[in-house]
């Protein structure tokens, strides 16, 4: 098969290769696109072909800031332009394969700034700790299972639990899943077991309850037993 051998020719390849990728628009000098894996995950970039290309590099900007923050932004831009192949008319096509390969396999796209509010909880908490010697609270997550593995610690109690992320976050990808946009389980404790019945219920009630449109407060205070 002969290698594209213009602009032309790249944005041709992606329109055959990738009919998903929604190509809005294509010049000589840029291409914007778009792609998605659910309605929250869509991602727009925008490719400028600088003069001299292809023996220069793509110049890459990722539109969707509302999902990415500037942090991600920048460093999945990054990503995207690292080691392109200068002198042919291949990268337009290594950029457009690696931003889907991103969006499909990584579950946390639509919950980035979510994410980092937890991290940061999280490191305030363990900062906030009396003892040195105390265990310390933690928090894991696995981008292409979509589950965040939480050990919380406090004094002398312990709380830990999984959390899987629906593929449809912060929906679901079917009626029948709706309520578990995010699933809870326990996995350890050392609370009593009617205190432990009622945080976890609590905690996906908060989440069924925000699924259905409340925010985060009111599904807390709505999902509170003591009220």
């Amino acid at each position: 098969m002969d290698l594209p051998s213009s602009v032309e020719d790249e944005i041709a390849e992606i329109r055959k290769n990738f009919p998903k990728v929604n190509i809005k628009t294509s010049t000589k000098s840029f291409m914007i696109a778009s792609y998605q894996r659910t309605q929250f995950t869509a991602l727009t970039l925008t490719l400028t072909f600088p003069e001299g290309y292809p023996d220069h590099s793509l110049i890459i900007d990722i539109n969707s800031d509302k999902i990415i923050p500037p942090g991600l932004k920048k460093k999945l831009e990054h990503d995207l332009a690292a080691d392109l192949p200068l002198g042919h008319h291949q990268q337009v096509i290594t950029v457009i394969t690696r931003l889907v390969q991103f969006i499909n396999h990584n579950k946390f796209v639509p919950c980035w700034r979510e994410l980092k509010q937890c991290l940061s909880a999280v490191k305030s908490q363990n900062q906030h700790e009396d003892s040195s010697s105390a265990p310390k609270s933690s928090i894991k997550i696995f981008e292409g299972q979509g589950k965040i593995i939480l050990k919380l610690h406090q004094g002398l109690y312990f709380y830990h639990c999984s959390i899987i992320v629906n593929d449809g976050y912060p929906s679901t990808t079917t009626h029948e899943e709706w309520g578990n946009a995010c699933k809870l389980k326990m996995d350890k404790t050392n609370f009593p077991p009617k205190i432990e019945h009622m945080l976890t219920s609590q905690a996906k009630e908060v989440v069924r309850r925000m699924q259905d449109g409340m925010t985060s407060q009111m599904a807390a205070d709505m999902s509170n037993p003591v009220n």
